[in-house]
């Protein structure tokens, strides 16, 4: 399977003026909030314009599992449109290698779900709408490079479509290529959002319009209330940058102890390479959210910085 990480610049912590909305913390933040309801219909109507999504109503988001020992699983967004449907939205930025099987889990507890008024198995329509930041490996070889993969139960030989109940979209977000100047349809636009949104500085000219205004607003991270600044750089932080720091302090340790030999060991060079690394990213963590217009006390609370350290940073 091949894979493709995330870019997060130079490798190190980086917190932008706007919500990553590939961090599920962050697309939960703003796309399972009822307040922006409109959003989440915009985004959902380019991607199934089957549909013809008018509104929405959220459900739950922890499902029972199938069986009483089965553990519990919790939806991104899960939501059932104004005809009925259900439609589970998953961003996932890990890699996994049993992810299909993974979707087809989550998809069969609605289904389990909606047949439990019932007795005749009539089944409501159910999607599940993956983002993905890397490739899965279900494509078929010389097939034409695309970055949007929907599947359904069909018929192997001529392709006859089984039941219309069960759909699957998996949209492999690093796989679109187009810049803003390329961007035509409302649909390359939410594409461009997910990839981009947590480095852009400012909101594109190419996506000025009434929906893509209200993202803009509402993603902005010093727009968000005090507590939920806190609580969403922290818990990006602590998911996001743990990878940048275990390699770097890796890759730091490693130098130590070729540059110091069995003198200092590798296990002090390693020591003092997460040290380092972790010292390094919350600098620069801070850094970076000083640049975005966030408070000094907020910055102190994410980084475990004290407010002094921040404004020495400043005059560096």
């Amino acid at each position: 399977m091949k894979k493709k990480e995330r870019d997060y610049g130079d490798g190190h912590s980086y917190v932008g003026r706007y919500v990553d909305l590939m961090f599920d913390r962050g697309f939960k933040r703003i796309f399972g909030k009822e307040s922006n309801k409109d959003l989440l219909i915009n985004f959902l109507n380019e991607i199934l314009p089957e549909l013809k999504i008018r509104d929405l109503t959220f459900l739950n988001t922890e499902q029972q599992g199938l069986a009483l020992e089965s553990k519990n699983s919790t939806f991104d967004v899960y939501c059932t449109t104004d005809d009925g449907t259900k439609v589970v939205v998953e961003v996932q930025v890990k890699n996994q290698h049993n992810f299909a099987e993974r979707a087809l889990y989550y998809a069969s507890l609605p289904i389990l779900d909606s047949l439990k008024s019932g007795d005749d198995y009539r089944m409501v329509p159910v999607y599940v709408v993956a983002l993905l930041d890397f490739e899965i490996d279900r494509h078929p070889e010389g097939e034409e490079e695309t970055y949007e993969y929907r599947y359904s139960i069909r018929e192997d030989r001529t392709g006859a479509l089984l039941t219309d109940v069960l759909h699957f979209v998996f949209i492999e977000i690093g796989k679109f290529k187009k810049t803003e100047k390329e961007l035509v349809t409302n649909k390359d636009k939410w594409y461009f959002c997910f990839r981009d949104m947590y480095r852009l500085e400012r909101m594109p000219k190419e996506l000025k319009s009434k929906i893509f205004e209200r993202l803009f607003h509402v993603t902005e991270i010093a727009s968000l209330p005090k507590e939920e600044q806190i609580e969403y750089i922290k818990e990006m932080t602590t998911e996001r940058d743990i990878r940048n720091q275990i390699v770097y302090a890796r890759d730091m340790g490693r130098e130590e102890g070729i540059l110091e030999g069995e003198a200092r060991g590798e296990a002090k060079g390693r020591k003092e390479g997460i040290s380092l690394g972790e010292a390094r990213g919350k600098a620069e963590t801070a850094l970076a959210m000083l640049s975005n217009g966030l408070d000094i006390a907020i910055i102190s609370k994410c980084t475990g910085l004290s407010e002094q350290q921040i404004q020495d940073l400043q005059k560096i």
